[in-house]
């Protein structure tokens, strides 16, 4: 995380249950999902608040509908291993050790996943279709602070042009970047997801020798998150 990442308690009226803020609670620092870690880190945030008399306001019960979201920012590293071949249209009968084809890339753990790479040959070159998708039941915006303070439901919020979207930080290929080949990307380096997908179009063109070999493809996407989750609570005053 930045420091930017927040908890909000929203959906109640702050004139019956008092003191809490609306600029939210810090995440604190956890860990991230993992082979070691399969569920990520674990902690808890308390909220204080008062609530008024409900029979000076003559009310009998009050029964918000309690939101808590969360914002935070978020990084995805994604490594796979993929064939290259320089010279696909070979002769069939020269051995080789790999077929380019279509590569899954396991679980990521985080919200915006990679979930395969597919692998066109042709001479010289080799074209990758990176898959892209939110998998993680909230919303996804853009990279950067000042869409984080916007994500807070006490704010005027996200614009259309501002979510849906996933900052490319870099695609590498054997270590190197192949990233200024990737399409279609904006001027930041987003690529915007229509109903939670999206697919990447990078090419390499510095591929070693003439016969197949394996080598590693490493996604780095970087975005904001959004996730809420309610609760209906009831009031009652005591009688």
């Amino acid at each position: 995380g930045t420091g930017l990442d927040r908890i909000y308690l929203s959906g109640f009226d702050h004139t019956i249950i008092t003191g809490i803020g609306t600029d939210g609670m810090a995440i604190p620092p956890l860990d991230g999902r993992g082979p070691y870690l399969p569920r990520g880190g674990f902690d808890t945030i308390n909220w204080k608040g008062t609530i008024v008399s409900l029979t000076d306001k003559r009310v009998d019960k009050y029964q918000p509908q309690i939101l808590a979201t969360a914002c935070y920012d978020y990084e995805t590293v994604t490594s796979a291993q993929v064939c290259i071949d320089p010279n696909p249209f070979s002769p069939t009968s020269v051995q080789k050790v790999c077929t380019p084809t279509s590569v899954g890339t396991g679980s990521q753990g985080a919200p915006i996943a990679v979930s395969t790479v597919n692998v066109e040959p042709a001479p010289g070159r080799t074209r990758f279709i990176i898959n892209i998708n939110n998998v993680g039941g909230g919303a996804v915006f853009r990279h950067g602070s000042q869409y984080m303070s916007k994500c807070s439901p006490y704010n005027a919020g996200l614009g259309f042009d501002e979510i849906d979207t996933v900052q490319v930080a870099d695609v590498t290929l054997s270590g190197v970047s192949i990233r200024e080949s990737c399409k279609p990307l904006d001027k930041d380096q987003h690529i915007r997801l229509t109903n939670g997908a999206g697919s990447l179009y990078c090419e390499a063109t510095n591929l070693q020798g003439q016969s197949p070999y394996m080598t590693p493809i490493n996604v780095i996407l970087r975005y904001g998150y959004r996730q809420s989750i309610s609760k209906q609570v009831e009031i009652r005053p005591i009688s």
